[in-house]
């Protein structure tokens, strides 16, 4: 994957993509040489970004959603992975910024967010502190 500058960045595959990529190619029987997504014409030549974008508009359209911009899809990863994992530092390096400030300006939390990561750290006092109860426990 390409970045600002022209800088080449490689992302891990969650292994489900990887088989299912595996599979596609397989079955469209592709040679080495050949992209996965390129011009009707010519499969050995990587689609333009124009050419990308204006694909992405039509599957909009086919699958009936309301326009948005493709770069959307950017902000919605990194806060998913934010969301999931609660590691500022992965979402950063999904979307490629040098600079965690500007990672947290594509993350939206919410009140319901701060909850939840109370819930979280709650639960872990709890665990520390069963912990000690046990080990008081042990000793006496």
């Amino acid at each position: 994957m390409h970045g600002k500058g022209g800088r080449v960045r490689v992302l891990p595959l969650p292994l489900s993509l990887r088989d299912n990529l595996y599979l596609h190619i397989q079955w469209e029987a592709r040679q080495p040489n050949e992209y996965l997504v390129y011009p009707r014409a010519d499969r050995t030549r990587p689609m333009e970004e124009s050419s990308i974008h204006r694909w992405f508009k039509r599957c909009l359209t086919l699958a009936g959603m309301t326009d948005f911009p493709m770069h959307e899809l950017r902000h919605s990863a990194g806060h998913e992975l934010y969301a999931l994992t609660g590691n500022i530092v992965l979402a950063s390096m999904l979307l490629g910024h040098e600079n965690i400030g500007t990672t947290q300006t594509y993350l939206n939390p919410t009140t319901e967010d701060l909850a939840i990561g109370l819930r979280v750290v709650e639960a872990a006092w709890q665990e520390a502190r069963n912990e000690v109860e046990l080990e008081k426990d042990w000793r006496s």
